[in-house]
């Protein structure tokens, strides 16, 4: 069975990484999640796209990004974007936004193939399980 051998996630607010894809899970995988917008009238949303442990997404290896624009201006959390990513058994993961009011989508598609090494995995591993027995 092949798994998936980093966490894949996206950047939040904040500078965050919300994983939604973790590491070790079976592939193909598919996983949706319901964002919504941060501030009063955005417009567009970037999806930007990482792979690897850390909570902050600038710590993860950034793998691309798309962009949803078109969005109703509203007050902030009140526009939902529905974020999918889907790895097929190729290794090629499938980014989808989708704009749940208007049903506008973009996408993408990543190759997952190479990435960080060992050696830059179990540091990030260190640096993660440090954090948590600081908490």
């Amino acid at each position: 069975m092949d798994v998936t051998p980093y966490s894949l996630g996206i950047e939040m607010a904040g500078g965050f990484c919300q994983h939604l894809i973790r590491r070790n899970a079976p592939i193909p995988a598919e996983q949706t999640r319901v964002f919504t917008t941060a501030k009063d009238d955005q417009t567009s949303v970037r999806v930007s796209v990482c792979q690897g442990e850390e909570r902050l997404f600038a710590d993860n290896q950034q793998l691309g990004e798309i962009e949803l624009s078109e969005l109703r201006p509203a007050p902030r959390g009140e526009v939902k974007v529905e974020v999918a990513f889907s790895i097929n058994a190729d290794g090629t993961l499938e980014v989808r936004a989708k704009d749940e009011d208007t049903g506008r989508v973009e996408s993408a598609h990543i190759n997952l193939l190479g990435g960080a090494d060992d050696a830059e995995l179990d540091a990030m591993r260190a640096r993660q399980e440090a954090l948590m027995e600081r908490a």
